[in-house]
């Protein structure tokens, strides 16, 4: 082994443990160690470590998060008999006063160890950057437990297995609302979820793969429920109460998948596939949503049109009332000789009145009708406008070269305007400067001047 790879470490001797040493960066340790705590504090920069089936326990905990906290990104404890809920307390810093933590820690594996409900709370809580977490095996794991945890916890990991614990619904139902960006979930040898968390795992809008073999009480209604997402790649469902005609309908929905060999579900066929898929649902999507836009103004100018008819025929039917008022009020009150007049004098009034009442009504349509129109021209402008982006790939990078060149006059503006303000503010200082000397030279020849004076 190259010196240069292990440094400080060398002068240990090898009796005492068993360490494979590819680079400065990758340390695993094969074989139970119990001068971890002596050898860590030399490997400050160490950025992957793994203990597989080791006899560490938190006190070498405590010293990697002492020594490697800075750097370190993975750690793999899996098969450690001795790693508790007091070992995830180091890890998180949660125990003690400012104690160090693995702050930069992105990966996790605590498989098959003594961690429960409470060393979970640990990590939840003080590990922000943990990308992936693997919980499998880990039988004091509770349901209640783990599903109050979570829903308290910030939810950052995008990979979680939790094969072979005992979590059901409750818990599932919580990791689906907190971890929205998870991508890999493995919930194989969970008996206890049914489609209640086949639900809340259908709502996970970036799952990709999902394991559920051993869910016993998840059917054909389940499969339909998570399977409403286009993104998923692989799906095991080995030991489910699934048949094979419904995982055989889900392939052909989503296209772009075909049935596995060597378990019940289906794989991904090809990434091109997928993106082809995709990319057709979402243009159809796109024109779906333009067609709906379109028919909804359409309908919406139609009720305006109908609205106007009807207040225009309501308009000319109180119009004739009221003239049939007039003439009845006109033929009551006057004699036969009044009437004559009345009449003929109604006669007159009637094609003005209407005339009146027909221009006024002319002319409120045609300024209601100039600015329908301009309403309707700058929905036409903004329509097209957007649909031309969207479609034209040569019009774009004008725009933004366009946007661009403006922000960059906008902001040369702003430079030579901040410049001329602090070239007047130096010239003010100058000036005051020079003011301050002169009146201070002043002062000392008057009093020159004086003691001359005196001494004469």
């Amino acid at each position: 082994m190259p010196s240069s790879q292990i440094e400080s470490v060398s002068h240990f001797d090898s009796r005492h443990m068993n360490i494979l040493l590819y680079t400065r960066e990758n340390l695993n340790i094969l074989t139970p160690s119990p001068a971890v705590e002596t050898f860590v504090p030399h490997l400050s920069s160490i950025q992957h470590l793994q203990f597989d089936n080791t006899n560490i326990g938190s006190d070498s905990i405590r010293a990697v998060a002492k020594f490697c906290g800075s750097t370190l990104r993975t750690l793999r404890v899996r098969e450690c008999s001795s790693i508790t809920s007091e070992s995830c307390g180091w890890m998180a810093g949660a125990i003690g006063h400012n104690t160090p933590r693995l702050r930069k820690l992105q990966a996790l594996d605590i498989a098959s160890t003594q961690v429960d409900d409470r060393g979970l709370a640990f990590l939840s809580k003080g590990l922000p950057r943990l990308k992936y977490l693997d919980l499998s095996y880990c039988v004091r794991l509770l349901d209640r437990g783990v599903g109050n945890i979570i829903s308290k916890g910030r939810g950052c990991a995008n990979i979680l297995n939790m094969r072979g614990t005992s979590i059901g619904d409750y818990a599932v139902e919580n990791i689906c609302q907190v971890m929205t960006g998870l991508i890999h979930l493995n919930l194989s040898q969970c008996g206890s979820i049914t489609n209640r968390s086949a639900k809340s795992i259908g709502m996970l809008a970036q799952l990709e793969t999902l394991s559920l073999e051993g869910a016993t009480a998840i059917n054909d209604v389940g499969l339909g429920m998570i399977c409403n997402r286009p993104k998923l790649n692989l799906l095991n469902i080995t030991g489910c109460n699934i048949s094979r005609k419904s995982l055989m309908a889900v392939i052909e929905s989503l296209d772009y998948v075909c049935e596995a060999t060597h378990f019940l579900g289906f794989l991904i066929r090809s990434s091109a596939a997928k993106v082809s898929v995709l990319r057709n649902q979402a243009e159809e999507r796109l024109h779906r949503e333009k067609n709906q836009a379109v028919h909804k103004l359409q309908r919406v100018w139609k009720e305006k049109r109908n609205t106007i008819q009807e207040i225009r025929i309501s308009q000319e039917r109180k119009h004739n009332r009221a003239a049939s008022i007039i003439q009845l009020q006109l033929l009551n009150c006057m004699s036969l000789w009044q009437i004559g007049c009345a009449r003929r004098l109604s006669m007159t009034l009637q094609p003005q009145v209407r005339g009146w009442l027909a221009r006024r009504y002319v002319r409120k349509m045609i300024a209601q009708y100039r600015i329908e129109s301009q309403y309707a021209t700058l929905v036409q402008k903004h329509y097209r406008g957007s649909y031309v982006r969207s479609r034209d790939h040569l019009v774009m990078p004008a725009v933004l070269a366009l946007r661009a060149n403006r922000l960059h006059e906008k902001r040369s503006t702003a430079a030579i305007r901040i410049q001329c303000l602090f070239r007047l503010t130096l010239a003010i200082m100058w000036f005051r400067n020079l003011h301050y000397d002169f009146k201070k030279r002043i002062n000392a020849s008057n009093c020159y001047a004086v003691i001359q004076t005196k001494c004469h």
